[in-house]
């Protein structure tokens, strides 16, 4: 169950190519969540529980939908990633729409 969703990192994460889209609790724990290449062909989403390096779940952005699936007990699972599949969704088309609405503005 998702309960509420805030703009704080709570964990670690050095991939250079993610994009912090907010924070959540899920399960017991607070989720941090990002998009991975945002532009590319195909994003990844991801969903991080912790500081060490294989504490967070990963997929294809556009494919969660549904109820959670626990990874080993920590309560994480879809419903986490379909929350990050929606705000990397919305990230997208806002930046989109940021960009082509500037070079709308540098063409006048």
């Amino acid at each position: 169950m998702i309960r509420c969703i805030r703009y704080k990192k709570e964990w670690q994460h050095d991939c250079d190519q993610c994009v912090y889209l907010g924070s959540v609790i899920g399960g017991s724990r607070m989720v941090d969540l990002y998009v991975c290449r945002p532009f590319s062909e195909h994003p990844d989403i991801l969903a991080r529980y912790g500081n060490d390096g294989p504490e967070y779940l990963s997929g294809m952005y556009g494919q969660y939908e549904g109820p959670s699936i626990e990874k080993e007990g920590h309560g994480i699972g879809h419903a986490e990633l379909y929350v990050c599949d929606l705000l990397a969704e919305q990230h997208i088309r806002l930046t989109k729409l940021r960009e082509e609405h500037e070079r709308a503005r540098n063409d006048k």
